[in-house]
C-alpha cells in the first residue's frame, strides 16, 4: 500500500511539473524597448478620458482601441498591480463598462513572459457569452523587471476573434499605456 501511495505521489509530481512547465512554455515574450517611454508620454498627453461624471480633469492611463481611432478621446482604463503572493507577477487590466456590462483585457505577466485573458461582464445571465481568440499578442515595455510602486510604460497589439452564437467579428486590438504599480 505504501508502495502505491509512493508510486502515485511521484507520478503527480512529474505531472504537475509537466503541466507548469507547458503552461510557462505556452506564454508568448515581452519586448523591452527603453524609448518607448518617450513615446507613450507623447502619445497619451493629448488624450482626453470621456466620462460625463468626472468634471476637470482625469489622468490617462491609456488609448487601447478595437478599432481605428482618429479622435483625441479615450474609453478605456488601465490599472496595474503586482500579485501579493508571488512578487514577480503583474497583472495589467485594461477595463471599459457601464457598471452593468463592459470588457475585461487582463495580461498576466511572469518576468520575461506573459498571457493575454479576455473577459465580458453583464448583469444580464440571459445574454450569450462571447468567445474570443488571441492571435499575434504584442506586448513592448519599457524595462525588464519592475517593484510595486515603479511607473510602467509600454505598448499592446494583438488581434481578437470573437464568437457569439455562430457569427464572428475581428478586432484590432491596439494602444499605449501607463501606470504604477499597485
Amino acid at each position: 500500500m505504501k508502495k502505491k501511495l509512493k508510486y502515485f505521489g511521484i507520478i503527480f509530481l512529474i505531472a504537475s511539473f509537466c503541466t507548469v512547465f507547458l503552461f510557462i512554455y505556452k506564454l508568448d515574450d515581452v519586448k523591452i524597448d527603453k524609448r518607448i517611454k518617450a513615446e507613450v508620454i507623447q502619445e497619451l498627453k493629448t488624450k482626453k478620458y470621456l466620462s460625463f461624471s468626472h468634471f476637470g480633469k482625469k489622468q490617462v492611463s491609456t488609448d487601447l482601441s478595437l478599432v481605428e481611432n482618429d479622435t483625441d478621446t479615450v474609453y478605456w482604463q488601465c490599472n496595474i498591480r503586482e500579485w501579493e503572493k508571488l512578487k514577480s507577477i503583474q497583472e495589467i487590466n485594461f477595463h471599459i463598462g457601464d457598471g452593468y456590462s463592459g470588457t475585461n483585457i487582463n495580461i498576466i505577466r511572469l518576468s520575461t513572459k506573459y498571457k493575454v485573458f479576455i473577459k465580458d461582464y453583464n448583469d444580464d445571465h440571459h445574454v450569450p457569452q462571447k468567445k474570443y481568440c488571441i492571435e499575434n499578442p504584442n506586448l513592448i515595455l519599457d524595462k525588464k523587471n519592475y517593484i510595486k510602486g515603479d511607473s510602467i510604460y509600454g505598448k499592446i497589439d494583438f488581434t481578437i476573434k470573437e464568437e457569439i452564437d455562430r457569427e464572428s467579428s475581428v478586432y484590432h486590438v491596439r494602444g499605449h499605456f501607463k501606470s504604477k504599480i499597485n
